[in-house]
């Protein structure tokens, strides 16, 4: 059973080229007025160690993909992520509140079901705090690639168009199917302009909590 937090956990999902980064340091600014706010973001150290045994010997981008399977990879990163949230829990109570970059959500959303020990697996999972509020930052695929070239993304100098709109589209795909039947997320129209993509955060933010505090205070 997981003990109750002093600080509220945000989480920002969505498609390179929605804008998460800029919306997630916007929010942090506005709170930091009157909260302690911290930036984070689950930190994968195995694909480390892949790469390193895979990628860095081969030359090549994502060897590691062919010789550990994509739900071997997946368990591994609940794993970790359970032992992150253990270790820095801590640390993250000096916080108000902790908006991550990300989630595990990301992993399941790119990578199959675990289908060996799932009753095992469910109990770490479990341990893992489900966040307070999660934005979803859906983004049509070809206004994604559009900003990715604005920022010279790594993506379009590794692969060919073709494969970096099938990896997209096959993303986005995972996102539409976990977000809101498996996870709740309050999705945000992130085709939008960088500021009226704010504003639908800002305006879910504050009704989400402004609620909460009623309710407590009821």
């Amino acid at each position: 059973m997981m003990k109750e937090r002093n600080y509220r956990i945000i989480v920002f999902e969505g498609l390179d080229g929605t804008g998460k980064s800029s919306a997630i340091h916007r929010l942090a600014d506005e709170l930091s007025g009157s909260h302690k706010v911290y930036v984070d973001h689950l930190i994968h150290e195995l694909p480390r160690l892949y790469k390193e045994l895979y990628d860095v010997p081969s030359g090549k981008i994502g060897e590691f993909h062919r010789h550990f399977p994509a739900d071997f990879r997946r368990a591994s990163y609940v794993f970790e992520s359970a032992i992150q949230m253990r270790i820095k829990d801590s640390f993250y109570s000096q916080y108000d509140f902790v908006l991550f970059d990300r989630w595990f959500y990301t992993d399941f959303a790119y990578l199959p079901e675990v289908n060996w020990y799932p009753e095992q697996l469910q109990l770490i999972l479990d341990s893992i705090p489900v966040p307070d509020l999660t934005f979803y930052l859906d983004v049509d695929v070809n206004v994604a690639i559009e900003r990715l070239r604005m920022k010279d993304d790594w993506m379009l100098d590794t692969y060919d168009m073709d494969t970096v709109v099938a990896k997209l589209q096959s993303y986005k795909e995972g996102y539409d199917r976990i977000f809101p039947s498996v996870y709740k997320a309050e999705r945000i129209d992130s085709n939008l302009s960088v500021d009226e993509v704010y504003d639908q955060i800002k305006k879910v933010f504050s009704n989400h909590f402004i609620k909460q505090q009623a309710s407590h205070r009821g």
